[in-house]
């Protein structure tokens, strides 16, 4: 065998070789490639934007080029930044408009709510955190206290629930001096315009007391009174 034709073989030895490798052990290597921490891929994004807030990141390493994606909003734009996790150069910067439409009035929000069904509006609080902003919304019946979440950009209805406002077990009430009714108003007088939201009943040392949730402006109130005398215990606000 000459030199040539022995050189061929060691060449295309070693080809094979290469090739023999698993999709697994290809992407354990470009794993192993990766330097940079996702904090220190975090602070180069940061810094890449100017500031903001990250709203969404992932580590990639599908196209053989192991890399940080992340999403950050600065001043209603959305930036979509990709890091390299080999050298921390950065790979992609794009920008899109993520102008968000104005936050609705509170009048409107009061007449979304009035469409869902009866009752009285005693609280509308806006919530804002990061890049969302809602309403919550409380409204009483005879019956039941209902809870509203609604989107403050578009109007729609986010999460809603009821609960009775009275909690208190029928059976419990032949023992007591102060009934339910005499309760509600006790507490509902502590503060001008008060709607009582929950009742329930409870015992502090062997003694029946009323606890009892109260809305006034906005403000919740949360009182305990006696069921033997009426007599106002703990009085504190939400």
């Amino acid at each position: 065998m000459n030199r040539v034709s022995l050189c061929s073989m060691v060449v295309m030895g070693a080809l094979l070789l290469g090739c023999s490798k698993s999709p697994g052990d290809l992407n354990q290597e470009q794993s192993s490639l990766s330097t940079m921490t996702e904090a220190q891929a975090k602070e180069l994004a940061l810094q890449e934007v100017g500031s903001g807030s990250i709203i969404d990141f992932s580590y990639d390493h599908d196209d053989k080029l192991p890399h940080y994606e992340f999403k950050i909003v600065n001043d209603g734009v959305e930036h979509e930044v990709e890091i390299s996790a080999i050298d921390g150069s950065v790979l992609k910067h794009q920008t899109k408009n993520h102008s968000e439409a104005p936050l609705l009035e509170e009048p409107r929000v009061r007449e979304i709510v009035e469409t869902l069904g009866n009752g009285t509006i005693v609280r509308v609080q806006l919530e804002k955190e990061d890049h969302h902003a809602s309403y919550e919304v409380t409204v009483v019946d005879e019956t039941y206290t209902y809870e509203y979440e609604i989107d403050a950009r578009d109007g729609h209805v986010i999460h809603q629930e009821k609960e009775l406002i009275n909690q208190v077990i029928a059976p419990n009430q032949q023992a007591l001096t102060i009934d339910v009714e005499q309760a509600k108003s006790m507490a509902s007088a502590q503060v001008q315009g008060g709607v009582v939201t929950e009742i329930s009943l409870d015992t502090d040392d062997g003694t029946p007391i009323y606890e009892v949730n109260v809305i006034a402006n906005g403000i919740e109130y949360e009182y305990e009174i006696s069921a033997v005398d009426g007599q106002v215990l703990r009085a504190s606000t939400k």
